[in-house]
């Protein structure tokens, strides 16, 4: 078979592995779309306590999930520690408050203001934790520690290509390594 004729098959081929499959789609290759990070965070209180956990940000959604955060306060301090419940995105400053009820009056809060979107270290970081009980039309904050120090790590969830990505890129290959096969075996004048 002439090398024209190999390029014809090699793209009928190609058009119909597309057709069968559907081409990959800029959204699916990660190719435009808000990044997905994977946050660890750590650092130090006021008091001495301390902060550490990890957790996920979706930039397509613009919500956190899987977080497991966890703050521990001395022995002296009566701030509850907790591996915290649930979480909100503040816009302005950027960061996260998470937050956990400790029993139907109290509830525990942890503000960590980072940029939640942007992938990277930062190690200046800001926030607190408080303690607020409500009792009826009464909320009354008893304890309040701020941020004294600590580290995000951001990191790139890594793109895992589709089947139909899969099946184009095995497809490639196959059609690419036929004609170095053929190539090979025209003999040399």
């Amino acid at each position: 078979m002439a090398f024209k004729a190999w390029m014809r098959l090699a793209g009928g081929l190609l058009a119909m592995a597309m057709a069968l499959t559907g081409a990959p789609s800029a959204q699916a290759s990660g190719i435009g779309s808000p990044p997905v990070i994977n946050w660890t965070v750590n650092g130090l209180f006021s008091d001495g306590g301390a902060f550490n956990g990890t957790f996920t940000y979706d930039g397509a959604t613009d919500t956190v999930s899987n977080w497991h955060v966890t703050t521990t306060t001395p022995q002296s301090d009566p701030l509850y520690s907790s591996d915290l419940g649930s979480v909100q995105i503040s816009d302005f400053p950027p960061g996260v408050s998470f937050s956990t009820i400790v029993d139907p009056f109290t509830t525990e809060f942890f503000q960590l203001f980072m940029p939640l979107s942007t992938p990277g270290i930062f190690s200046d970081l800001w926030g607190n934790e408080a303690v607020q009980t409500d009792l009826g039309s009464i909320a009354q904050v008893e304890i309040v520690h701020f941020v004294d120090g600590g580290t995000a790590v951001g990191v790139l969830e890594s793109a895992i290509p589709e089947p139909a990505t899969w099946s184009m890129m095995i497809l490639g290959f196959g059609v690419a390594g036929g004609l170095l096969r053929r190539r090979r075996q025209i003999p040399a004048v």
